[in-house]
């Protein structure tokens, strides 16, 4: 619900407990009939269960933030990309078990995607992400030293 009171536009790709499988309940089921409504009369929601290439899209000019359970690849892809990311894990192990309601969720969301400093952050952290995993970068530093200790614990 929070996606749709945000009033901005976006990609919700809905994963069920089980990835990877194939399950036959449609959007309808996962999401309810009154959010799918709301989502399709906002007109400013696509919301899929198929896989997509986050990257693609993460990369894409027009994606201004990311709203991700924070695993590794979504957190790596983030920074790589300059993209916002607000953060929504949904492990346990993360701290309390707390119920956000759609209002705040929206809020949020309006913050991330209006904070003119968040994006310029963003942007910085992708320049040094850059930096870190091309030629001469820390990454491949780092690596070399990696493999310099094994090849002497040999």
């Amino acid at each position: 619900m929070g996606l749709v009171l945000s009033g901005c536009k976006f990609l919700w790709v809905v994963k069920t407990k089980i990835i990877d499988k194939e399950e036959d309940e449609s959007l309808e089921e996962i999401l309810g009939h009154d959010l799918m409504q709301r989502i399709k009369s906002s007109n400013n929601g696509l919301v899929v269960r198929e896989r997509v290439s986050q990257w693609e899209i993460l990369r894409h000019k027009a994606v201004g933030g990311f709203m991700s359970h924070c695993g590794w690849n979504s957190v790596v892809e983030s920074a790589l990309y300059g993209v916002p990311l607000l953060a929504w894990p949904q492990q346990l192990g993360w701290g309390e078990d707390v119920v956000l309601k759609g209002e705040e969720i929206g809020d949020k969301i309006k913050d991330l995607m209006a904070s003119e400093s968040l994006k310029s952050e963003a942007a910085r952290i992708s320049q040094e992400a850059r930096k870190a995993v091309g030629v001469d970068g820390s990454c491949g530093d780092t690596l070399k030293k990696l493999l310099l200790s094994w090849k002497k614990a040999e």
